[in-house]
């Protein structure tokens, strides 16, 4: 496979993860549902600046980590599930904060971008697709390149969809509704996760 064809098979795998349903996309379509773009934009950005540092620590070798010390597998997949369930119950809860007097807020970038370190899903792809770069800088900065431009575009079509359901949404009893479903999907991906973690999670 030619060095092309090599990125451009990294541009589908990266396409495919990023854009199909995940934490980071459902917490993105949480914030635009309330704020639309811009309340959503702390949130996508905490997305993107995670990546970006998730492929960099990768780069650097902190996948073998795992390779040499297969319980740190099952460790990230435990931490990753409670982190999810933490999250899924800020939105499950966002509308009775604000019931309360204050604004619902998004999930913070602080937030989404430790949310890169404990996703399973996230250290899969990013030790897939680090390969790609060679231990070279120039490779890494196309890999960067590759995946912030993917990401802000995903998070981007997510936070459209999450703007139209806040129009559609817009009543405070309908919004509840939406944010518990939304919660309850963390919280159930969270059940998940902690399966895979307590099975024992490998990244084979």
């Amino acid at each position: 496979m030619s060095t092309v064809q090599a990125w451009w098979a990294v541009t589908g795998i990266v396409a495919i993860a990023f854009v199909t349903p995940g934490p980071n996309n459902l917490a993105v379509l949480a914030a635009a549902s309330r704020g639309g773009f811009t309340g959503a934009a702390a949130t996508a950005a905490g997305v993107v600046a995670g990546t970006v540092a998730l492929v960099v620590v990768s780069w650097a070798g902190a996948g073998l980590v795992f390779e040499g010390i297969p319980a740190a597998r099952s460790g990230l997949a435990v931490a990753g599930g409670l982190y999810f369930a933490w999250l899924g119950v800020q939105l499950f809860r966002s509308n009775e904060v604000a019931e309360d007097g204050s604004a619902p807020r998004p999930l913070s970038f602080a937030a989404m971008f430790l949310l890169q370190f404990v996703n399973p899903k996230a250290w899969l792809l990013v030790l897939a697709v680090t390969a790609t770069a060679h231990g070279s800088v120039a490779n890494l900065a196309v890999l960067v390149s590759i995946m912030s431009a993917i990401s802000v575009v995903c998070l981007s079509l997510w936070a459209a969809m999450g703007r139209i359901i806040g129009v559609l949404f817009s009543g405070n009893a309908a919004r509840r509704w939406v944010d518990r479903i939304l919660g309850a999907s963390l919280v159930g991906l969270a059940g998940l996760t902690l399966a895979q973690g307590l099975a024992g999670w490998t990244l084979a």
